[in-house]
């Protein structure tokens, strides 16, 4: 896993559990420092997402989230729909618990 923690919220410590925590496939986790004006376009600004990879923007102060999977892991499950239920069902309920941390992992 690859982190950038724009605002710095997450301490050294839980980036480094985080990147070293084994995963299938190859995720990037950019924690945005300010609400962008379309989100969608900062996503396209960081770059091409990777046939393998899955990026999670965080608009961290505007509490908003949007994950995007590769094209090669939809073979693997990953699709739209689990995406979206991993977002409701593990991300938010944990970043209304203030975990962050925790709802990356």
């Amino acid at each position: 896993m690859n982190i950038v923690d724009e605002p710095n919220v997450l301490s050294q410590a839980a980036v480094q559990r985080l990147e070293s925590a084994g995963y299938e496939f190859n995720p990037t986790v950019v924690i945005l420092r300010n609400s962008p004006a379309n989100l969608g376009q900062t996503i396209h600004d960081y770059g091409k997402l990777q046939p393998d990879g899955l990026l999670m923007m965080i608009d961290y102060p505007g509490h908003k989230v949007r994950t995007l999977a590769g094209p090669n892991l939809t073979d693997k499950g990953v699709d739209s729909t689990f995406l979206q239920r991993m977002q409701t069902q593990a991300f938010i309920p944990k970043m209304r618990n203030k975990d962050l941390e925790g709802a990356i992992s």
